[in-house]
């Protein structure tokens, strides 16, 4: 119906969620001069949509993925000898040094290695896909494994969309770090030179 429609093509393409939906409902339906069904009607509609909007989403970013992105993905899930762990994915990078810097590469390349659908990712609204990093960041891999092919794919293909940029931001903080210790060293020693 229309009603539907305009929620999985207008509404929740601006990021709405469910909860926004229900307060929009009784001025969609006024401003259409249509008789607002019942509440557990408009309930089901409204859900029934959402799902509708979320498995759009997946069935676009799950086409545009390659069998062997899809493997290695099931690999680092697994955590199969020679790749990234999902742990090891959602970790901080620990102490300033050059393992941290190591490991943070390793992840990077990890990534890049999976030829993420940028374009997809990026046409949807960045409130929705931040709804869905969260609730994939909470998750084990055992719980991630445990969705649907096209929810799994999908969720951890944006897990990592956000995760690339947290690691490179990390990784910049390191690097500034590992010169601001370089700098105070230097100084000290040229401290102590000048004091011989």
């Amino acid at each position: 119906d229309d009603f539907s429609k305009w929620l999985v093509d207008e509404f929740y393409p601006q990021g709405q969620t469910v909860a926004e939906a229900r307060e929009q409902a009784y001025y969609w339906f006024k401003n259409h001069r249509i008789e607002s069904p019942t509440k557990a009607v408009l309930n089901r509609l409204i859900r029934k949509a959402f799902n509708k909007y979320e498995i759009c989403i997946f069935d676009r970013i799950i086409r545009s993925l390659s069998p062997d992105t899809k493997k290695k993905m099931d690999n680092c899930l697994d955590g199969a000898e020679g790749v990234v762990e999902f742990s090891t994915l959602k970790a901080d990078p620990g102490r300033v040094g050059l393992e941290s810097i190591l490991n943070e590469t390793d992840k990077l390349q990890f990534i890049k290695s999976l030829n993420l659908p940028i374009n997809i990712i990026q046409s949807v609204s960045t409130k929705t896909l931040k709804r869905f990093y969260q609730r994939i960041s909470g998750e084990s891999a055992w719980e991630v494994k445990r969705h649907p092919q096209e929810i799994k794919y999908s969720l951890f293909i944006i897990f990592l969309y956000f995760r690339q940029r947290e690691i490179i931001d990390g990784m910049i903080e390191l690097f500034i770090q590992i010169v601001h210790r370089l700098s105070v060293r230097a100084e000290r020693k040229l401290v102590k030179e000048l004091m011989s």
